[in-house]
């Protein structure tokens, strides 16, 4: 059975029913719980900070890089959103099992749980990213002018785009770093990523003040999460 590491000190061996925290099937109920508390509480406050830096940012940006070359960059941004239905309730159920396999239930293993949901995730990008290319190529080429007529620009968007999509592949990490009861480590590296993303974003509209530049922070601020849980989890 193969082994995941949840922490560097800590190794969670899941045919033995031991997930996160919980070694030798024995885990510590209110221990788990308040940290779930904290993550959400976390995550409440987290999403509220990311809502209100994009409403701030947008008059910014939009000044900035023209609202033209903005609103195709934020059209981008929303068909990855829809990449992400792919996973069709596949990371919810790695972090059920995987819940029921740190109280005890050998029934799955989080391994287990973690290696389905990395093969449905590549082969849902199997269908989903070349769909991904084909709306995008087309919308940005029907929006070219918009881009200044910048064939440059245009491939680096749709190229920034597919990979916060690819990206779509790490959801089940997310799916195990919660099982573990360590919800509130995913908050606080969204939160880290926020942090990023909104001093990213105003170094590069005053700096570069090109909608590639911020394309870019926007990009590295998406997929900097997934590839830190990730590195946690293996």
């Amino acid at each position: 059975e193969a082994s995941l590491r949840i922490r560097p000190d800590t190794e969670t061996t899941c045919g033995g029913g031991m997930v996160g925290l919980a070694a030798n099937g024995e885990s510590d109920d209110s221990a788990a719980a308040g940290r779930t508390l904290h993550g959400i509480a976390y995550g409440v406050v987290v999403g509220a900070l990311s809502l209100l830096s994009g409403i701030l940012l947008l008059p910014i940006v939009a000044n900035q890089v023209g609202p033209g070359a903005y609103g195709v960059w934020l059209f981008l941004i929303s068909i990855t959103t829809y990449v992400g239905y792919g996973d069709l309730g596949v990371t919810s159920a790695i972090i059920h099992f995987g819940a029921r396999s740190r109280g005890g239930d050998g029934t799955y293993t989080l391994s287990a749980l973690l290696s389905a949901g990395l093969v449905w995730s590549m082969a849902s990008m199997v269908v989903v990213l070349p769909l991904y290319l084909w709306l995008a190529f087309a919308y940005t080429e029907a929006h070219l002018g918009d881009l200044g007529d910048s064939g440059t620009s245009q491939i680096a968007l749709v190229a920034l785009g597919a990979t916060i999509a690819f990206m779509a592949v790490v959801r089940p990490f997310f799916g195990a770093l919660v099982s573990a009861g360590l919800m509130v480590w995913t908050q606080r590296i969204a939160f880290l990523a926020l942090i990023f993303r909104v001093a990213g974003t105003l170094a590069a509209v005053y700096l570069f003040g090109t909608i590639t530049a911020v394309a870019i922070v926007e990009t590295v601020a998406t997929v900097m999460p997934g590839i830190v849980v990730m590195v946690l989890v293996l």
